[in-house]
């Protein structure tokens, strides 16, 4: 899977961040 491989280069840091930017997408669109 391309997504194992990304996650795998990724730091912690970089995995939590990005989880927080798709939190905050998933949140905008649930408001409209």
């Amino acid at each position: 899977m391309i997504w194992r491989h990304i996650f795998e280069n990724m730091q912690p840091l970089q995995i939590f961040n990005a989880t927080i930017s798709l939190s905050k997408i998933v949140i905008s669109l649930r408001r409209e």
